[in-house]
């Protein structure tokens, strides 16, 4: 039942990084009539405008995907200038009023989990049936 399940979840990931990784163009109302035409030269000529249209509109798509990346990369640069010159300014002020910054421990993340495991006692599961049956045992004697 676990690996069904594992399954499932592991489907739905992948299923919706697919997805967000193709994104499909809308639909351009331009060339609604091109279905209802029956004259196979101007279909055809249409056609092809319609496929000239797609790729233009493609390409327009593409330049602003390109310039979108560039204007977040920048902005991602601009704060990490803004955050360095905080941090200079904030390490000024400590000096200037003689504190020390106190840097917490790093803690090993194993060793943390032993000692509240030693700590903690454990609680037996009052709904398992072996439990309930040493409870009563005990409650009548």
């Amino acid at each position: 039942m676990r690996y069904y399940t594992l399954f499932f979840i592991t489907l739905i990931i992948l299923g919706s990084l697919y997805a967000k990784g193709t994104k499909p163009l809308q639909k351009d109302r331009t060339f609604n009539e091109l279905e209802s035409i029956d004259n196979p030269e101007l279909q055809a000529e249409l056609e092809t405008l319609k496929r000239e249209f797609d790729q233009q509109r493609q390409a327009i798509v593409d330049r602003y995907e390109i310039q979108i990346e560039n204007l977040k990369n920048e902005r991602k640069n601009k704060i990490n200038v803004v955050r360095k010159d905080f941090a200079e300014r904030r390490k000024v002020l400590f000096k200037k009023y003689g504190v020390k910054r106190v840097k917490p421990d790093k803690v090993n993340i194993n060793e943390s989990n032993n000692s509240l495991e030693k700590s903690m006692p454990i609680q037996p599961d009052l709904n398992s049936k072996k439990t309930r049956k040493n409870i009563k045992k005990k409650e009548i004697k």
